[in-house]
């Protein structure tokens, strides 16, 4: 029960970190992407992965 909790947890904060990552990238990047809402869609499920 323990391994599953702390895959769980290990999956859901690195979604958490693409989701919150956006905000850590430069403003030129962002400048690039025409859908930031999306971007950070995208980097959230590949943290989750």
């Amino acid at each position: 029960m323990t391994d599953i909790l702390v895959l769980i947890l290990f999956v859901l904060s690195g979604a958490a970190s693409g989701w919150l990552g956006v905000d850590l990238l430069p403003v030129d990047i962002l400048k690039q992407v025409s859908n930031v809402e999306g971007f950070r869609i995208v980097l959230a499920i590949i943290g989750f992965l």
